[in-house]
C-alpha cells in the first residue's frame, strides 16, 4: 500500500522542495554581491580625481630627493582658501594628518574619519600596512578560485592529496576550515619569503634614515622590479601606483567576501558564480 504512494509522490513535481530552497539564497547572495561590486566601482570612479599627487600650497613644494627622483616635483593644485573637505566624506574636513607629507599618497581620498594617521610616522605606517595587505589580498583573490578549479587536477599529476576535495570543494580558510591539511612545507616557504621581504624593507628604511630621507620613503617600496615594469614616464608612474592601491583595496573586500560567502552558503566561489569560471 505504501509503495504506490511513494512512487506517486516522487513523480509529482511538488514533492521536491529542496532545489528552490537552495537556489533562492544563492540567487539573493549573487544579487547582493553584484550590488556591492557596483557600489564599490562607482565610489572609485567618483573619487578618481583624488589619485593625483598634490601639494599643500599654491607654490611648488620642496620635494625630498628620493621622491623627486622617482616621481618629479608634484604640481601645485591645492590653493583653495580655508579648510579643505574630504573627498571621500564631503561633509567632513580633510584630516590634517594626511597632509603631513610633502605629497598626497596614491589613492588618497581624504578618508580618515577617526584621525588615526594624525602624524607623519603613523601615516607611513598605516599606508605601508595597507599596501602589504592589498598585495596579499590580490594574490589571495586570484589564488582562491584557481585552487578550487585546478587543485584536484594538479594533485593527480603530482600524486598528492586533493585538499580541496577533502574540504568539500572549498578553499581552506579560517572560516571554512582545512588549514590543518595544508602541508608544513608550504607554511615554511611562506614564513621564509615573508621574513626575506621584511628584512629587505627594513634595510631600505634604515638607508633612508641614514641619509635623512625617511619622509621621502615610499610605503611598500621593496626595491623589487625584476622585469623593469615600473614606467619611466612620471604620469604613467602615478597611474601605476594608483592602480595598485585601488586594486589592492578592492581585493581586500573581495577576499573577505569570498570567505564570508563560502562560510554562510557552504558553496564554493566557483560554483556560486559559474558563469565566470565555467564559460559555455
Amino acid at each position: 500500500r505504501l509503495a504506490p504512494a511513494r512512487r506517486q509522490s516522487s513523480s509529482a513535481p511538488s514533492a521536491s522542495p529542496s532545489p528552490p530552497s537552495l537556489l533562492e539564497p544563492l540567487q539573493a547572495t549573487s544579487k547582493m554581491q553584484m550590488i556591492l561590486s557596483a557600489l564599490t566601482v562607482a565610489a572609485l570612479a567618483l573619487s578618481a580625481d583624488a589619485f593625483a599627487f598634490k601639494t599643500k600650497g599654491s607654490a611648488p613644494a620642496k620635494v625630498p630627493k628620493l621622491i623627486s627622483d622617482r616621481f618629479g616635483a608634484p604640481p601645485a593644485k591645492r590653493s583653495e582658501a580655508g579648510k579643505e573637505t574630504s573627498e571621500a566624506v564631503p561633509f567632513l574636513a580633510r584630516p590634517d594628518g594626511l597632509d603631513s607629507l610633502p605629497i598626497v599618497l596614491p589613492g588618497d581620498y581624504g578618508f580618515d574619519p577617526l584621525n588615526l594617521a594624525d602624524t607623519q610616522e603613523k601615516l607611513l605606517q598605516y599606508r605601508d600596512a595597507e599596501i602589504k595587505h592589498g598585495r596579499i589580498a590580490m594574490l589571495a583573490a586570484l589564488g582562491w578560485p584557481i585552487s578550487e578549479l585546478f587543485d584536484g587536477k594538479l594533485a593527480k599529476v603530482f600524486g598528492l592529496t586533493d585538499i580541496i576535495a577533502q574540504n568539500y570543494g572549498k578553499a581552506p580558510s579560517v572560516l571554512n576550515g582545512g588549514l590543518g591539511k595544508v602541508p608544513l612545507g608550504f607554511w615554511l616557504v611562506v614564513v621564509g619569503v615573508t621574513a626575506a621581504i621584511e628584512v629587505q624593507q627594513q634595510n631600505i628604511i634604515k638607508q633612508a634614515d641614514a641619509q635623512g630621507k625617511r619622509s621621502s620613503y615610499l610605503p611598500g617600496d621593496f626595491g623589487f622590479d625584476p622585469l623593469n615594469l615600473f614606467p619611466k614616464n612620471e604620469e604613467n608612474r602615478k597611474k601605476f601606483l594608483d592602480a595598485e592601491t585601488n586594486n589592492g583595496r578592492l581585493a581586500m573586500l573581495a577576499i573577505v567576501g569570498f570567505a564570508i560567502q563560502e562560510a554562510f552558503t557552504n558553496v564554493a566561489v566557483v560554483l556560486e558564480t559559474p558563469e565566470f569560471f565555467y564559460p559555455n
